[in-house]
């Protein structure tokens, strides 16, 4: 999760991509972190697109935007974040690839 604003990024390990995980994951590590936001931007991704977190968007008031497919740019300063925690892991995580998760910032 990145704030285009301050530019502050949240990152929370999930063992997959499934609507319910990512649904979860936001609810728990975002919003009752840090209040329930008017926007939020997503991807095309099926996790995005699902019914389940178009419910929670909608039971929270939260106005979901989708990007335009296959344009990154439109994200970019997220996908610039997940290539910075790419070049951060890489320099740390074991040879076996174990540890990234207890690695994330």
């Amino acid at each position: 999760m990145h704030d285009d604003l301050s530019k502050y990024t949240l990152e929370v390990p999930k063992p997959n991509h499934q609507a319910n995980m990512v649904a979860e994951a936001f609810v728990i590590h975002f919003v009752c972190v840090h209040g329930i936001p008017e926007t939020i931007l997503t991807d095309q991704g099926t996790d995005f697109l699902s019914k389940t977190f178009t419910e929670v968007c909608k039971l929270l008031k939260i106005n979901k935007v989708n990007t335009s497919p296959f344009r990154p740019q439109i994200n970019g300063g997220l996908e610039r974040s997940h290539r910075t925690l790419a070049e951060y892991l890489r320099h740390y995580v074991d040879k076996n690839l174990n540890n990234w998760d207890h690695l994330l910032p």
